[in-house]
């Protein structure tokens, strides 16, 4: 028998098969094909900016032909050229070279008229240049039948690039002959701010111009000074001039850098237009794009492998946690169950494992239920028992309380009332400092007098007759009666009384008892808080639950804030909640606390 491969061997090969292969294969896909779109959006981009740059250089050179066209056929300008050819009339010249002078500047560096019969320079706006003959020139001989605009080339006069353009000038006879031909030297200083506009090229693109014997026109970025004084043999020129065609392509410019370039041949001027952008920068998205290719699939790699490592983990685990479970089981644990859910031999295994400890729990189970069950209902009884204990504490303890009140409360009082006599009397006696000692004892009798009167109504039989009341009403009576106290101090009160059928009750004794417990609740909030009252109800009975968000009551004291006289209150009696609890009994009812310190 050949060795056997371990499943995580298996599996591991089978994750790199199914994942990390076929992803670097459409990634790299993915990569070349954006590359090619991309590729192509730099190329469209740059042709759009060489069109553009051609279309803006046109529209200069038209205006000008308009400009010197429309200055031809001025005919102020018709009849003083006829002055000038008859005899030198100094106010013809001078009205001309107001018109020329007004042409000067932005677009034309000098205007000038050649008389069509000998080809001399009659007038000029450079004075140096009349008196020259230009009749051997291109641009007279055809200024002379129509308007045309000469290539850029370099005036051995001027010693610049210089570009001209040249129109006829007819006589104002009506006969139609040409008497002279107009002339403007355009300012090519225009062409190089048009070709070194802003354009969206990035830091490294440029736009310039060559003439059909490869010098520069304009001025390259990087050469300044190289207008017709340096050539360009790059591979887009040579394009460009050689086949006159328009193209897009990737070489190298004139200082051996490779480029993207755009190139557009233009017949009006026999020149080319060159646009080039730095491959490095216009290729640096294609190259992020690389990078971000690359990071992708790396990190599908670890990624692939992590989880390969997670599900090795997960087909050998159950192995071991066979030979933990078997081990915990023979200790006693038969909680431990293995939650695997395979189709293979291990599962079924598995399954049978689980099979075994579940019913050996059931088994147990069924024991322990039933020894829980005893002793939950022992403890209930337990329960029961100390609560009915209490409750019978609690009212015995109200009761020899309230017989204990009733048999002094005769004796009390009527001591209590001689005293007070007395003190009437004596007040006709004395003085108004001691009348004021006087009154302070009898609100000292007074008091005593409340308290005993409360003692006896703790468990005293009342006389009240009960009605049908409506718990919702009397809890609004209460809270509007402490809404202004409540308000001052800060309290929110929020009531959420659910319907709740009538009850037979003594709405004073209810009243009472319900502003014992909202004032103990105020009491316990001296910094403000929220008061919540909410009332239900349960089968016949009426539910009614006040909380508070005050200070709490310590466990030890829970079990005793319904006895007499049991207050944790410096000016408290103690017999709030006393009197409370066995007005709610008196009603068959109910009354019960729960609290934490704090809450």
């Amino acid at each position: 028998m050949g060795k056997r491969k371990s499943i995580t061997t298996t599996f591991m090969i089978f994750i790199v098969l199914i994942t990390v292969i076929p992803l670097t294969a459409i990634s790299s896909m993915l990569f070349y094909q954006s590359k090619e779109v991309i590729k192509s959006q730099i190329f469209d981009h740059i042709s759009a900016i060489t069109l553009l740059k051609e279309h803006k250089m046109n529209l200069w050179i038209s205006c000008c032909e308009h400009a010197v066209e429309t200055l031809a056929r001025f005919p102020e300008i018709r009849e003083n050229m006829m002055k000038l050819l008859n005899n030198t009339d100094k106010e013809a010249r001078a009205a001309i070279l107001k018109h020329f002078n007004n042409m000067i500047g932005r677009d034309f560096t000098e205007i000038f008229i050649i008389d069509a019969r000998t080809g001399e320079v009659l007038l000029s706006t450079d004075a140096s240049q009349e008196g020259k003959i230009k009749s051997n020139r291109v641009y007279f001989v055809e200024g002379k039948m129509h308007t045309m605009v000469t290539p850029v080339y370099h005036s051995i006069s001027h010693g610049v690039p210089t570009m001209l353009v040249a129109t006829p000038i007819y006589n104002c006879s009506g006969a139609g002959g040409v008497t002279g031909v107009l002339v403007g030297r355009l300012n090519l200083t225009r062409i190089n701010d048009i070709m070194k506009e802003p354009s969206g090229l990035g830091h490294t693109g440029e736009t310039y111009l060559v003439n059909a014997y490869h010098f520069f026109i304009t001025d390259p970025r990087y050469q300044p000074g190289s207008a017709l004084r340096k050539t360009v043999f790059s591979e887009g020129v040579r394009e460009a001039l050689t086949k006159r065609t328009s193209g897009v392509g990737l070489y190298e410019n004139y200082k051996n850098i490779p480029v993207i370039g755009a190139y557009r041949y233009i017949p009006s001027i026999n020149a080319c237009i060159i646009s080039e952008i730095a491959q490095e920068e216009a290729f640096s998205c294609i190259d992020m794009l690389g990078l971000y290719a690359f990071s992708t699939c790396f990190a599908i790699l670890l990624f692939s492998l992590s989880l390969g490592f997670v599900f090795m983990q997960r087909f050998t685990r159950p192995l071991k946690q066979l030979s933990e479970g078997a081990v915990r089981v023979g200790r006693g644990d038969l909680d431990f169950h293995m939650d695997i859910k395979r189709d293979d031999e291990i599962g079924t295994l598995v399954s049978c494992f689980n099979n075994m400890v579940r019913d050996l729990k059931r088994s147990r189970d069924e024991l322990e239920e039933y020894s829980r069950t005893l002793e939950r209902k022992v403890e209930e009884k337990v329960k029961e028992l100390e609560e009915t204990q209490r409750r019978m504490s609690n009212s015995e303890r109200l009761a020899a309380l309230g017989r204990l009140s009733s048999s002094i409360a005769h004796e009390i009082n009527n001591p209590l009332g001689g005293i007070k006599n007395c003190l009437f009397i004596i007040e006709k006696f004395v003085s108004e400092e001691g009348k004021k000692y006087l009154k302070l004892a009898e609100n000292e009798i007074e008091r005593i007098s409340t308290i005993i009167r409360r003692l006896s109504d703790i468990y005293r039989p009342t006389a009240d007759v009960k009605m049908p009341v409506n718990v919702n009403i009397l809890l609004e009576d209460v809270v509007e009666l402490l809404e202004k106290e409540m308000r001052e101090k800060g309290i929110e009160v929020r009531c959420d009384f659910d319907e709740t059928p009538n009850i037979l009750a003594s709405a004073g004794k209810l009243k009472q008892v319900f502003l014992n417990i909202i004032l103990n609740a105020i009491d316990a909030m001296p910094n403000g808080g929220k008061l919540e009252i909410k009332t239900f109800a349960d089968d016949c009975n009426v539910v009614v639950e006040i909380s508070d968000t005050g200070i709490g009551i310590p466990e030890e004291n829970i079990g005793r804030i319904f006895e007499p006289f049991f207050t944790t209150k410096e000016k408290g009696s103690g017999l709030g909640l006393s009197v409370s609890y066995g007005i709610i009994h008196e009603h068959d009812g109910d009354i019960r606390v729960s609290s934490k310190v704090g809450k």
